[in-house]
């Protein structure tokens, strides 16, 4: 059986592996490093917690030491020597980086950099400062393991939710499933007849509203002027005994009665029409809607008082003869509509029936003449102010004002007479007397303004000289201000030609040469590790 290999957690962080840790601690926090821990399957909760002290945390210092800040870890290294956390802590940077820069400092005045260097790493060592080291970048493809660490870590981070709260979502949904199979219960029984109360739930304060006995926002009408205690009274009677009613007899079931007289009615041949005629229909599902059913016309004017005056002749002509002796007293009015009917009954009857024509001619002539009664000559405006000038007609009258105005018009024109209502003309007298009453107000100025008025005096020469020259010290001084602007900014990009520009490129060329020489030590010590691992496999072997 070949040998198991021996599986060591730790080795440089790669891109994926920060990414998840960052997200893990803004969820769990900085305390629980065990659960952020599981998240990852290469590092354990301690490389987790030193990889977010020395690298990842937003709150760590990775500038460039100062001078000052050299003396300052000189002199602590001097003072507690060895105890790297507490002075990064005390200068605010990541342990390594402080252990980095003393190492550096201690080695400037050597020749060789890199026998004081800490990156050299001897056989069967692990690096201890992978945690404070740049993260690995990632491949092109992710690797299987990674893939699914991934795919769990993303699981576990988007599920906001944690057992508690899915408990009590679960019980309330339980609640909820709950009280509406209660209500269709008895909903159920309500329509079979049988009454059952709703119990109240707990109540988790003592103040707590119960909303199947109260009213939610409930204000009380203010009294009124008037006593209605009797019909507060006769409210409570009814449904008191609409409550003995269903208590004895139950709601009744009008649906079987329905379906009883249906077949009665089609024998018959009627019409059946739905109707709404309990409320119970329209709260369930067997609500249908009812046949729109419009009354029939009903005539107007005197169509309307016409057929009145027949339909009461034909009644009483279906009357029975009286069986007493007594005599009906009939007012004058009475006495007279009586007559006139009487008289136009024994005309217009023929053969047994009642023509509609006579009594439309009848009727109509009747509201003639007592329209003529109410309505008088009354002259019109241009009657009683003579020297009032006619307007020209309207060509296109639109609504009645206008055609009241053409007629007004044309009588005046034909001089014809115009019937007027007496409330008309009597506002019209008014509206004409007011207005001949009336002064008109003489115009007079403000005596503030009339003054300002008489003092305005033309500018003299000496006063146009005067706003010429200040007109010029103006132009004069904003050009001088523009001219200093100019000269600065002249000034500003000859430094940048001069000074700045040299400077940023040889920055730059220093920059790529010093990147040319890490990536070509970079490139020497991976061939070093290489053959160090070739040549422990070499010793394994010979062993």
């Amino acid at each position: 059986m070949a040998p198991v290999p021996i599986y060591v957690k730790g080795g440089i962080w790669t891109n994926l592996e920060d990414q998840i840790l960052k997200a893990a601690v803004q969820k769990y926090g900085t305390h629980a490093w065990s659960k952020v821990a599981s998240l990852l399957q290469k590092k354990n909760a301690r490389q987790c917690q030193s990889r977010w002290n020395e690298f990842l945390n937003p709150s760590l210092n990775f500038k460039p030491f100062s001078q000052q800040e050299d003396d300052k870890l000189l002199d602590l290294a001097k003072r507690i020597p060895n105890q790297w956390k507490s002075i990064g802590e005390m200068m605010g940077r990541p342990a390594q980086t402080c252990i980095d820069r003393y190492n550096i400092l201690l080695a400037i005045d050597k020749d060789d950099l890199e026998l004081a260097a800490t990156t050299g790493v001897q056989i069967g060592e692990i690096n201890p400062n992978n945690e404070s080291l740049p993260a690995k970048a990632d491949k092109d493809e992710l690797l299987d393991e990674e893939r699914e660490m991934l795919a769990e870590a993303r699981a576990r981070l988007l599920n906001t939710q944690g057992k508690k709260a899915t408990r009590k979502i679960r019980e309330r949904m339980l609640e909820e499933s709950k009280r509406v199979a209660f209500l269709q219960k008895r909903r159920e029984l309500k329509q079979a007849g049988v009454d059952s109360k709703i119990k109240a739930p707990r109540k988790k304060y003592s103040s707590q509203m119960d909303y199947n006995e109260d009213i939610a926002y409930e204000q009380q009408p203010l009294p009124g002027i008037y006593d209605t205690s009797k019909e507060d009274e006769q409210t409570e009677k009814l449904l008191k005994s609409f409550e003995k009613l269903v208590e004895r007899k139950g709601l009744l079931d009008r649906k079987s009665d329905e379906k009883k007289t249906i077949p009665q009615k089609r024998r018959q041949g009627e019409q059946i029409t739905s109707s709404v005629t309990k409320l119970d229909s329209v709260l369930t599902d067997e609500y249908k809607k009812p046949k729109l059913e419009l009354t029939p016309a009903t005539l107007k004017g005197s169509k309307r008082k016409i057929n009145k005056t027949t339909s009461i002749l034909h009644l009483f002509e279906s009357l029975p003869s009286p069986k007493n002796d007594f005599e009906i007293v009939l007012d004058d009015l009475d006495e007279e509509m009586e007559s006139t009917d009487a008289f136009n009954t024994e005309s217009s009857y023929v053969n047994g029936k009642y023509p509609l024509e006579a009594l439309i001619s009848s009727t109509e002539h009747q509201s003639e003449n007592k329209a003529m009664e109410i309505m008088e000559y009354i002259p019109t405006v241009f009657q009683i102010k003579t020297e009032l000038q006619v307007p020209s007609p309207i060509v296109d009258p639109k609504n009645e004002i206008d055609r009241e105005l053409n007629r007004i018009i044309s009588a005046k024109e034909n001089g014809n007479p115009i019937y007027n209502s007496t409330e008309v003309n009597n506002y019209l007298e008014e509206i004409i007397n007011s207005a001949s009453t009336t002064e008109v107000p003489s115009t007079v100025l403000h005596p503030k303004l009339e003054t300002s008025l008489k003092t305005i005096t033309p500018a003299t020469e000496h006063e146009l000289l005067g706003m010429e020259r200040k007109v010029h010290e103006l132009r004069t001084a904003l050009e001088d201000s523009v001219k200093s602007h100019r000269e600065a900014v002249s000034q500003l990009s000859q430094d940048f030609e001069e000074k700045l520009h040299p400077t940023v490129s040889g920055l730059a060329y220093q920059y790529y040469t010093d990147y040319m020489k890490y990536r070509n030590d970079h490139k020497t010590m991976q061939e070093e590790t290489q053959s160090l691992a070739e040549q422990i496999k070499l010793a394994q072997r010979s062993q």
